[in-house]
């Protein structure tokens, strides 16, 4: 999870300064440190670091830092995720961390506010119902 936010917020910033791809690797590089830092060296022998996209990049650090384990595990939660004794808030939150690694699960927003829903408490999945049944908007069934 910390390689996985630290990506996020490299990403918010980097949308913030509206850097293309090819930016967006080459200003990647100066923030990698530590064991990182030594990834990306070997990285660096296999590639091209200047024709190298951001998808790309992603791709390489989701590969070591993500692995097929890790991300099956994550897929797992998910699918099995219920709200249970989590208030909404939490639930929310977990929902949407670990929606992230299951975007086959739920590629689409109506698959995703079903897939919540499915995992709600059944007093509020009969209160969502009774509010909309055809509710497809996720911060709309949240509210």
């Amino acid at each position: 999870m910390v390689a996985e936010d630290w990506l996020r917020s490299t990403e918010a910033i980097f949308d913030h300064m509206e850097l293309n791809d090819r930016q967006r690797v080459s200003c990647v590089v100066y923030l990698l440190k530590m064991d990182v830092r030594i990834w990306w060296e070997v990285i660096k022998q296999t590639r091209d670091q200047n024709s190298m996209t951001w998808a790309e990049f992603i791709q390489a650090f989701s590969k070591k830092y993500y692995g097929a384990i890790v991300l099956a595990i994550k897929v797992d939660k998910f699918v099995t995720l219920v709200q249970g004794n989590l208030s909404m808030t939490n639930y929310a939150q977990k929902f949407d961390r670990l929606a992230k690694f299951a975007p086959k699960v739920v590629p689409t927003k109506t698959l995703r506010v079903q897939r919540f829903v499915r995992g709600l408490k059944m007093m509020i999945v009969r209160d969502v119902k009774m509010t909309n049944a055809e509710v497809f908007i996720y911060v709309e069934v949240l509210d």
